[in-house]
């Protein structure tokens, strides 16, 4: 009965031009720092303890950064499912540790920074593939096709990376990545900027803005005792910044504690005054505030959810 009534039905296909579609998804409110901390995501999800970005500024006409993690890694196989749009069910039962959703955040987080994006990964340290997607080529071909980079291409890759890895210097001690994502052309700063002013304006965004704004998202990772997390951003260690150190919690007011059930879980609230003495040692960066933050920039909601 199904069958002949499906027979009945007309239909045209409506499948999304792959090209439009992708640069819509793009434009979700990324920076370039949510961006790489949805990245980030994926990398503790996978058991990662240290994560390093470089940048690649030599050619001003073609930026590249590269995300790098060494956690579990993924074999063909897993890296080709999750290059897909989306790489899981939002039905499927996660793991607690899993900081992922909707199987759409690399690829959104990507895309809202580069046009072209390589994933390269391995499992128990063996040989490495890789998948590219690549707007100028699902624009030749009108069709969701994922690239299949040769051993060549991902030899490259890896070179390139350790070179820009040794232009910088004080690596991690004993880092071998498991996965490498390299954003090859960052439209943002090319498309918008003079070619003269790219470079430095990536570094400073990097530099000024990034590392702090991971070092607030992902404190309770790097405070941890056993196995903290370690960042690097152009060899630079992100410092972990606690909006409410516990050093400094005799000097805090809360006001109270607030738990409120929600499908079978609770999830807390506790509000905090800041007492006055943070307003005189705000300019000290005392512990209260961070170099380039102050405390209007950090007033206001955080949300943690998996630490």
């Amino acid at each position: 009965m199904k069958n002949q009534i499906a027979k009945t039905i007309d239909f045209e296909d409506a499948n999304p031009n792959p090209e439009y579609l992708i640069k819509s998804i793009a434009e979700q409110g990324y920076s370039l720092e949510t961006a790489l901390a949805d990245l980030i995501d994926n990398s503790i999800s996978a058991r990662a303890n240290k994560i390093e970005v470089l940048t690649d500024v030599l050619d001003a006409s073609n930026l590249s950064l590269y995300i790098t993690d060494n956690g579990n890694g993924m074999s063909s196989e897993e890296l080709t499912s999750n290059m897909k749009f989306p790489s899981s069910s939002v039905d499927e039962k996660r793991d607690k540790n899993d900081l992922g959703r909707f199987g759409l955040g690399m690829k959104t987080a990507s895309f809202s920074q580069t046009r072209k994006f390589t994933v390269l990964s391995r499992k128990n340290k063996g040989n490495y593939s890789a998948r590219t997607w690549d707007v100028d080529y699902l624009k030749l071909s009108g069709k969701w096709r994922i690239i299949v980079n040769t051993d060549e291409e991902i030899q490259m890759i890896v070179n390139n990376y350790n070179k820009c890895s040794d232009n910088f210097g004080k690596q991690f001690e004993d880092f071998e990545p498991n996965t490498i994502i390299v954003w090859q052309g960052l439209y943002k700063f090319q498309d918008y900027m003079e070619e003269q002013n790219r470079a430095r304006a990536l570094v400073d965004q990097l530099d000024k803005v990034t590392r702090e704004y991971l070092g607030i998202v992902f404190h309770r990772f790097m405070q941890r005792v056993e196995n903290p997390l370690e960042i690097r951003v152009n060899h630079w260690r992100v410092s972990y910044f606690d909006p409410f150190p516990l050093s400094k919690r005799n000097d805090l007011r809360s006001l109270g504690t607030f738990e409120k059930p929600y499908k079978g879980d609770s999830f807390c609230v506790e509000p905090f005054v800041l007492p006055s003495v943070a307003i005189k040692e705000e300019k000290k960066q005392g512990g209260w505030v961070t170099p380039n933050r102050n405390l209007k920039d950090l007033e206001g909601l955080y949300i943690y959810r998996g630490d």
